[in-house]
């Protein structure tokens, strides 16, 4: 049996409407081979087409679908001595590699097209020196820049961080959020980061939730934000941002798992598209899909051996 210890997810519809789902996953321990499952409308089967051989620690993933069409996957691999590689998919025939020059843990990765066909990718990972920052490294057009999220409550002492995820949009005036969503090793408190013009500063997220890891994403027209807080005992709590509420809300109890990563887009037809995927206690990965018809959460497992 094999056991699955973290994972990366990335999504996108197509022109002829067929959803299409990645998950890049680690199996049987902190070094193993990274596999790829897809599913291409229904089903999951496991990826014929990722490079054989790469191993690693942790594991991010995004992808999205360019103004001509054009697929583009990014898989960032935590392997020896804390260096992330890039594997890039730019719609074919085979899996590049990339040029992010970064070294870190855990690697979280986010990307999205807006109105007017921007790209915007980022890349989260914690320091590898240990003093417990999160650092974004973000691709702009002249290469990679990065940037420190050092967002610790006044009242804390410094804390290390060990699990962050990230969500991201283009709102109707044309600026740029993102927001970053962090545990801590000491206090496991969830702490918001939000950037908003290009500048980090500590958010409103809800006080006191805390958890063993979080997840988080978003979508535009207009911004919705799901947040997923993992209790490290089987069970996930999401948390909700809506324009109508303009407040943090409770949202499902239903998803049951371990570290969460969450996944959404609106494709080109207006059909929401919003998925959690969860480790069970078994080591087996689940995705958890949201019907917007009937506001229920339905597990479909990814892999069952």
């Amino acid at each position: 049996m094999a056991t699955f210890v973290n994972v990366g997810v990335a999504g996108w519809t197509d022109r002829t409407n067929t959803v299409h789902k990645r998950v890049y996953s680690l199996q049987d321990g902190v070094h193993s081979n990274v596999i790829e499952w897809m599913q291409d409308g229904s089903g999951w089967v496991q990826g014929p087409g990722f490079p054989a051989g790469v191993t690693g620690k942790s594991v991010g993933a995004t992808g999205w679908i360019d103004s001509s069409g054009t697929l583009h996957i990014r898989v960032y691999v935590e392997g020896d001595h804390a260096i992330i590689s890039e594997y890039v998919w730019d719609g074919g025939p085979s899996w590049q590699s990339g040029t992010l020059p970064v070294v870190g843990h855990n690697p979280t990765a986010l990307s999205w097209v807006d109105q007017s066909g921007q790209l915007n990718l980022s890349v989260y990972v914690l320091n590898q020196n240990g003093n417990g920052t999160l650092v974004e490294w973000q691709a702009l057009s002249s290469g990679w820049t990065s940037d420190d999220i050092n967002i610790t409550p006044a009242s804390a002492s410094p804390v290390t961080y060990v699990n962050a995820g990230a969500a991201g949009w283009t709102d109707g005036n044309g600026a740029i959020n993102r927001r970053v969503y962090s545990v801590q090793n000491a206090t496991t408190n969830v702490i918001e980061s939000v950037q908003l013009g290009g500048t980090w500063t500590p958010g409103g997220f809800l006080t006191n939730v805390t958890g063993a890891s979080v997840a988080a994403t978003a979508w535009a027209g207009p911004a919705g934000l799901r947040v997923y807080v993992g209790g490290g005992d089987g069970t996930i709590v999401e948390y909700c941002w809506d324009p109508i509420q303009n407040k943090w809300t409770l949202g499902t109890t239903q998803i049951q798992g371990n570290q969460p990563t969450a996944l959404s887009w609106v494709d080109q037809s207006g059909n929401f598209n919003l998925s959690v995927f969860a480790l069970t206690t078994e080591g087996y990965i689940v995705e958890w899909q949201f019907d917007p018809s009937t506001m229920s959460w339905k597990p479909n497992n990814v892999t069952t051996s």
